[in-house]
């Protein structure tokens, strides 16, 4: 019998090591369950984002709005700006060795209808 697959996955950074609990998605969304207005947000690669404190880096996930209004985001530990379409993240500070990335309707805020990206970060 095969041992089942482990549930925890770290990565390397540096020296600091991130550990993720893989958590079992299910195959579909409920309907009616997402709100319509949130964001979408689609990673380009499989690979975790792994920023450096105080460096700029370009985040590997790309977020459309589903009626074609104008997106915002919000970071816990860092700054967001969004570069010819690309989202430009810089970290002020370590915090939990993540940032939380919330991307929202632009006017609306956080508290509105959003998508999040988790990052790691690591200091040089």
């Amino acid at each position: 019998m095969r041992s089942p697959r482990p549930l925890l996955r770290t990565v390397s950074a540096g020296a600091l090591v991130l550990a993720a609990v893989a958590v079992a998605a299910p195959a579909h969304a409920e309907p009616g369950f997402a709100d319509p207005r949130a964001p979408r947000c689609t990673a380009l690669t499989s690979d975790p984002q792994i920023v450096v404190v105080g460096e700029l880096t370009a985040i590997t996930t790309r977020c459309t709005s589903p009626s074609g209004a104008p997106l915002a985001v919000t970071a816990m530990h860092g700054s967001v700006t969004s570069l010819f379409g690309t989202l430009v993240y810089r970290a002020d500070e370590p915090g939990d060795g993540y940032d939380k990335l919330t991307v929202h309707l632009a006017g609306v805020g956080p508290s509105g209808p959003g998508a999040v990206i988790l990052v790691g970060l690591v200091e040089r």
